[in-house]
């Protein structure tokens, strides 16, 4: 039998991704081992032709709200103090149904080890020694490109030996995974999929890589989830009138307008026009909406469509 079958999971929809899982390719090879590379968009032939396997799934199964969701809040300091709330899709599905699409793969094919890895782990020396000497169950501690802290158990290198694979794979349940989804109310279980990776991990005698694993891409910027400005130069959050009706709201539509640092913006409402003041933040209910935007350098930018898209958004007092 062969070694150990590198596992790549990827999602990789930018030049910036691409480069990063060709660099760590190339840098697998330099060891020899085979890699299974799998992803939810195309992948260019080129990469392709440099692995052993690929598998392409385009059904990418994110799971949409109110199934489930990704919460996150950022506080407003003003008079008054504002919390602002906004719910992504929860992309932890995709991940597991990689695993799943690969570990089936590979147990049919002739490897004694599967390493799961996400396409821009940080490949350091004590990475690729764990890769080259693997032990039957191996977790990883993760830490963000953009966090100080780190978190456990992540999905940027885990090892597992065949009979692990084997055992772990039929544990692993879209609906289970669905129906304990909501850390704010109660019952609950899993508030993310490494929690849930944490649950399943438990099942088996498992050993934590001693070195804290990196990547090199942030999965998400919290600061462009409350901005819909598309500039640093000022921000704006939208409540609609159209919020899900799981998500308690006021019923209010509303527009906060904050960090201003510019003196020529003008908030454009149907066919009314506010000044916004420099250094001041702005809450202001909105009418019925038929066009929204905003004029800067007398340049008119169109925020209808972000608006009416913004239904899992909310604008709440705080104190």
């Amino acid at each position: 039998m062969k070694n150990n079958l590198i596992i790549i999971l990827s999602h990789c929809d930018s030049r910036e991704k691409r480069e990063i899982l060709i660099d760590n390719i190339k840098k697998l090879k330099t060891q020899n081992f085979d890699i299974l590379l799998l992803s939810h968009i195309p992948i260019p032939p080129s990469i392709q032709q440099i692995v052993e396997y690929f598998i392409y799934d385009k059904s990418n199964p994110i799971i949409n709200w109110p199934d489930r969701g990704m919460v996150f809040w950022k506080k407003i300091l003003g008079d008054p103090n504002l919390r602002l709330q906004t719910i992504y899709p929860d992309y932890g599905w995709t991940a597991f149904n990689q695993i799943l699409l690969g570990g089936n793969l590979g147990l049919s094919l002739d490897y004694d080890y599967f390493s799961f890895i996400n396409y821009d782990i940080q490949m350091v020396d004590s990475v690729m020694g764990a890769l080259k000497d693997p032990t039957p169950f191996l977790t990883s501690k993760v830490q963000a490109s953009h966090d100080s802290t780190h978190r456990y158990p992540g999905f940027m290198l885990n090892i597992l030996n065949r009979k692990n694979l084997k055992a772990l794979l039929p544990l692993i349940n879209k609906e289970h995974y669905i129906n304990d989804s909501h850390p704010w109310k109660e019952p609950s279980r899993f508030k993310d999929a490494e929690d849930y990776w944490g649950h399943l991990i438990r099942n088996f005698a498992h050993t934590t890589h001693p070195e804290v694993i990196r990547d090199l891409i942030a999965f998400d910027n919290q600061a462009s989830m409350f901005n819909y400005s598309g500039t640093d130069q000022f921000k704006l959050f939208f409540q609609n009138d159209n919020t899900h009706n799981t998500i308690t709201n006021t019923g209010i539509s509303k527009i906060l307008i904050f960090d201003v640092q510019i003196s020529n913006l003008k908030l454009v409402v149907n066919d009314e026009y506010t000044d916004i003041i420099k250094d001041k933040n702005e809450l202001i209910d909105l009418p019925k909406i038929e066009k929204i935007g905003f004029i800067l350098d007398d340049v008119y930018t169109d925020l209808t469509d972000k608006y009416k898209e913004s239904i899992y958004q909310t604008i709440n007092y705080t104190e």
